[in-house]
């Protein structure tokens, strides 16, 4: 809950607007980082849950578990299985929804054996994502089986569907709900000098943006040297990076090691409230993404909100990325990380081309992007499984 929000957050909240009981087990994988997570011996649940809408939010029930390394994730099972049957039991789901490995894993069993419709959404390659490399393979079994014994596979790009093809997903199953964005929120801030001041930016700097989560994959070290380039050349460009994760301390490591600890700006996890003033900061958006499985197939939900605050983006030709925005000119691709830097200097002395290109982005992002539209798209989704899986049952 304290990273993010993720489109999961959205969709889900979102459904609750719409007259929907939503009801969450969490699984809280990284809790060795969290605080507050369950180790009673019995579920938290806190109702009207909400983080990107006014309410009424969702139900959060939290399994207990075993707070000990190697125990954590079997104890999650045992107790997502029983807390998962109860759900079920008690509260009668018209659907089942997966987003997560494991206990979508037991979720879905019990949903089979109930002859309630389960439907998987992933908006991850999610094998990629386990921390631990001896249970990847575990993880991509669980998954496989998630996605072959779904009734429904929502995915966040055409290049995840074909990842989920790769596991054995039925294409004929497979259906595409991207990543939405927020347009409303993304209008010029009135506080917008004070966060300047805040976080040390002069009016004449030329600002790199990137937002979420850094993984070492997400090639910002890769932009460094071209960020020292800058300032050997007299240009005052600066990396804002509005987010966290565990590529951060060899960031700020690398760039105090070359001099430019003062070109390289980290906030940490920010309100979502917040995040449009400070993308608003931003001259340009930055994903020098390195080409790996975590970050191949997927769409980042952070493009669209970089194309909401109205500045074009520079990003490395990832194959998910590359079919999403192949007809979107606010989006420049190139074939590696430490190109992204050059790429944004040819930008920095055309601010015309700038504007163009964020009225471009902005205009992408509401024509084909908006939460509403999307969330309707999923509601229907979730309305023909349901009904299909009733008429097989009438006699």
């Amino acid at each position: 809950m304290k990273r993010g929000p993720h489109p999961q957050h959205h969709f889900l909240e979102r459904l609750a607007q719409r007259g929907h009981l939503v009801r969450v087990i969490h699984y809280p994988l990284n809790w060795r980082n969290t605080y507050g997570d369950n180790t009673k011996g019995t579920p938290i649940i806190v109702n009207g849950v909400h983080r990107v809408t006014s309410g009424p939010g969702v139900t959060l029930i939290t399994p207990p578990f075993v707070r000990l390394p190697g125990l954590d994730l079997p104890s999650m099972a045992a107790s997502h299985a029983i807390v998962i049957r109860r759900e079920v039991r008690d509260f009668a789901p018209d659907v089942v929804m997966g987003l997560s490995i494991l206990n979508s894993f037991v979720a879905m069993r019990i949903a089979q054996r109930l002859d309630i419709p389960f439907v998987y959404q992933t908006i991850d390659a999610l094998p990629e994502l386990v921390p631990w490399k001896r249970l990847k393979g575990l993880a991509r079994a669980f998954v496989s089986a998630n996605y072959r014994g779904a009734e429904r596979i929502l995915l966040i790009s055409d290049a995840l569907v074909e990842f989920a093809m790769s596991l054995g997903a039925d294409e004929s199953k497979c259906f595409v709900i991207p990543a939405g964005v927020d347009l409303e929120l993304y209008s010029s801030p009135d506080n917008k000098k004070a966060l300047r001041q805040q976080l040390g930016l002069e009016s004449t700097d030329f600002v790199l943006g990137y937002l979420g989560y850094v993984y070492p994959s997400s090639g910002l070290t890769e932009l460094l040297p071209g960020i020292a380039g800058f300032k050997s050349d007299g240009a005052k460009v600066k990396l804002l990076v509005i987010g966290d994760g565990e590529g951060t301390e060899k960031l700020l490591s690398i760039a105090r090691s070359m001099g430019i600890s003062d070109r390289v700006i980290v906030t940490g996890w920010q309100s979502y409230e917040l995040v449009p003033a400070l993308l608003d900061l931003c001259s340009i958006f930055v994903f020098p993404g390195i080409d790996s499985d975590l970050l191949r197939h997927v769409v980042p939900m952070k493009f669209y909100e970089y194309l909401a605050a109205g500045k074009p983006v520079v990003s490395t030709r990832l194959e998910g990325i590359a079919r999403e925005f192949h007809d979107c000119r606010a989006v420049h691709l190139v074939s590696e990380p430490d190109e992204v830097a050059k790429a944004a200097l040819s930008l920095l002395y055309n601010p015309e081309e700038r504007r163009l290109e964020g009225e471009i982005g902005r205009n992408f992002v509401r024509e084909r992007r908006g939460w509403s539209r999307l969330t309707e798209l999923l509601e229907r989704c979730l309305d023909e499984v349901i009904t299909l899986k009733r008429s097989e049952s009438i006699p």
